[in-house]
């Protein structure tokens, strides 16, 4: 049992050391492979060409729009929408190309009707107010145990109920956060597998790889967030009770 619950600490501790650093990694590798990009790729495409050939080829059922802001790429599962940013739809880089193709993936994922982006679509219509009552009934909860001694009758067992509401939504959220870093890794292998297709090089599918892989990793960070949360607000809540006995 002590391997168990040291094996998990190790776990934890290697996500959350990625959640605080997968956001600056994934903006070194985007320097890096931009540095190393030419101004014209291979194959002469910009990034709006290029979603529109496969999107033509694949017949997928979606439309292209552009979207205003740096790395503001995104597909609406509602609308049926590929959004690309104005910089990266007349870009031909591999970073525009890369993370073109990852939006299209999702888009095929979807009119392939894969079952874990169907699991995800549903799940994230319910994120928010999950994660609403996750702070709503640990704070409560926290609040009642702090004051547990000025109540009749005793307000243990409802702490306990509160806390046990709370777990099942963090359970829930770090869930769809599993469930979400399988989808855009799916995603992410469609994209390669277009940028194969379509004849561009070695290197600059390489590069894509790079840009892809990094972005992926924020996805892995991205999990252990919840954890973060706790312990930034436990620490704040210790560091409050500390400093009321301070004064």
């Amino acid at each position: 049992m002590v391997y168990l619950w040291i094996a998990v600490g190790v776990v934890l501790g290697i996500g959350i050391l990625i959640s605080f650093t997968a956001g600056k990694n994934f903006w070194d590798t985007v320097k890096q492979v931009g540095k190393k990009d030419k101004e014209k790729n291979s194959q002469g495409m910009t990034a709006g060409e290029f979603a529109q050939r496969i999107i033509a080829e694949k017949r997928l059922p979606v439309v292209i729009g552009r979207s205003s802001g740096k790395f503001k790429e995104f597909y609406s599962p509602t609308k049926k929408a590929i959004a690309i940013s104005e910089e990266f739809y007349t870009s031909q880089s591999m970073v525009a190309v890369g993370v073109t193709a990852h939006e299209i993936g999702h888009a095929l994922d979807h009119n392939k009707n894969g079952k874990l982006f169907n699991v995800r679509l549903v799940m994230a219509r319910f994120t928010r107010v999950v994660g609403f009552f996750f702070w709503l009934c640990l704070v409560t909860a926290g609040i009642l145990w702090l004051l547990s001694g000025t109540f009749e009758p005793d307000v243990m067992p409802a702490v306990k109920t509160l806390l046990i509401v709370s777990l099942s939504a963090f359970g829930f959220n770090f869930l769809f956060r599993i469930m979400n870093a399988g989808v855009e890794r799916t995603a992410s292998k469609y994209a390669m597998q277009m940028i194969r297709e379509k004849g561009f090089s070695g290197k600059e599918q390489r590069r894509a790889k790079k840009i892809l892989n990094a972005a992926y990793l924020t996805y892995i960070g991205d999990i252990f967030k919840p954890f973060v949360q706790v312990i930034k607000f436990i620490l704040a809540v210790l560091n409050g009770i500390l400093n009321m006995f301070v004064r």
